[in-house]
């Protein structure tokens, strides 16, 4: 029998979702390893329970990517939605073991909670209940769940982009970070990936003349990586603004308080710097990520005895670009910005995502559904800072969106919890966003919703 929205039972629905969430969070994804097949293995069993036919391909063994396909009645361009089943390790003090889907506090806690086996979940009850009201679909819907994306997807979306294209080929894709509450002076905003930043692995070496520890060297290769990393910690490269993060500045400051709106109309000037400056870092942080380019150094070797001045040090440097710039830009702003006496040798390099039109009619029902649902909520476009497995699917044209709908507590900071002990999600607030993801797929499949 096929059902009609509104035959569905939202209350057990939502909480067979969250239900599923604790099982998919025990599942230990950590990678590296990674090891993703048993979260792929469940992911089938509970859409199979709803007769879909899913097919799980695996990229080497235990790193799976499972596909499933919902086929429309109508020449549409198909919608892939897409979430990646690994997880970064859980280090640090725990208030629950990260592997034991505990819920406590009103929390559901576990590593991937937030990043992202939240969304998978969304798009697993998605696909059941688009099974549960069969024959009513226009668009195909595709859900993609892969693996490795914590590592650079080249396991998963990349992988499936490069083999397997046809499963997954769609006009528009959706995916991770984007359709969160974001409280800010009385306001509520609900940020909508529409762009993120590129990234490049840059190793910067130093070398200096080897000696003996109790003979000082003031140019030796760890004291001129030394300093150059303090350069990058103290300094910041050059300001570029963009065309999305321009369009968030100003959605943003149109519904600020004057004073607010004056403040934040600087960062769209050569003032910005300066206001990012006297900004407490909790708001500057984010921001000036999305106005420069930026390096973090996240790896540093030298030497390998205590007695001994070692000839080579090396930093490695997480390099992320803005849309419109390159590896080659941010090298040459970096080595303006050290000098070019160190040797610098890139890799891995994935380029930024803007497209030249976001106001699709995909993302203005995003914006209507997350209205609909909370009638005070402001949408807004967002530029991501990090990465998702949008950078594989935009390979094959696709327009890529963040959207993973969460209404979140003013007192919880949703960006601290990304790859942060202790990672939780509100039950109610994930409650709320299986529903408006649904939602919100269904009605862009041709469902009847409201």
């Amino acid at each position: 029998m096929s059902l009609n929205w509104s035959d569905l039972d939202w209350p057990e629905i939502q909480q067979e979702a969250v239900r599923d969430l604790q099982q998919l969070l025990r599942i230990d994804t950590t990678n590296p390893p990674g090891r993703e097949r048993a979260a792929a293995d469940f992911l089938a069993e509970r859409l199979r329970e709803d007769g879909l036919e899913p097919v799980i391909l695996e990229s080497a063994p235990e790193r799976a990517n499972l596909v499933v396909r919902l086929e429309g009645s109508e020449d549409l361009a198909p919608l892939l939605i897409s979430g990646h089943t690994d997880v970064v390790p859980a280090k640090g003090d725990w208030t629950h073991p990260p592997f034991d889907g505990v819920i406590s506090d009103g929390y559901l806690w576990g590593r991937g909670a937030i990043d992202m086996k939240n969304m998978v979940i969304m798009c697993l009850w998605t696909m059941k209940l688009l099974a549960r009201m069969k024959g009513r679909l226009k668009r195909t819907i595709i859900f993609a769940a892969v693996a490795d994306e914590e590592t650079g997807s080249h396991m998963g979306s990349h992988w499936l982009v490069d083999h397997h294209p046809d499963m997954i080929r769609a006009g528009s894709m959706i995916t991770e970070i984007g359709g969160f509450t974001l409280h800010l002076m009385g306001r509520t905003f609900y940020p909508i990936q529409v762009a993120e930043k590129g990234q490049v692995c840059i190793e910067m070496k130093a070398r200096g003349d080897a000696g003996h520890g109790s003979m000082p060297k003031p140019k030796s290769a760890v004291i001129q990586l030394a300093r150059a990393i303090e350069l990058i910690g103290r300094k910041t490269l050059p300001l570029h603004l963009t065309a999305s993060q321009q369009d968030f500045l100003e959605h943003l400051s149109e519904h600020l308080p004057l004073g607010a709106k004056q403040a934040f109309s600087l960062l769209q000037t050569r003032w910005a710097d300066y206001l990012l400056n006297v900004l407490p870092e909790s708001q500057s942080g984010p921001l000036r990520a999305c106005l420069h380019n930026t390096v973090s150094p996240t790896v540093v070797r030298a030497g390998d005895k205590e007695n001994v001045i070692p000839a080579e040090a090396t930093a490695i440097l997480d390099g992320r670009t803005l849309p419109g710039q390159t590896g080659q830009d941010l090298l040459r702003e970096l080595k303006a910005l050290v000098g070019d006496h160190l040797e610098f040798t890139m890799s891995d390099e994935q380029p930024p995502i803007e497209p030249t039109n976001y106001n699709t009619d995909l993302y203005r029902l995003m914006c209507q559904t997350l209205q609909r649902y909370e009638p005070s909520a402001i949408p807004i476009p967002q530029l991501l800072p990090g990465f998702t497995d949008a950078k594989a699917y935009s390979r094959l044209g696709m327009q890529c969106y963040g959207f993973t709908p969460l209404k979140l507590p003013k007192d919880l900071s949703f960006t601290s919890l990304f790859h942060a002990a202790d990672e939780r999600i509100p039950v109610d607030g994930f409650k709320w966003g299986v529903k408006v993801f649904t939602d919100l797929v269904a009605s862009y499949a041709g469902i009847k919703t409201h």
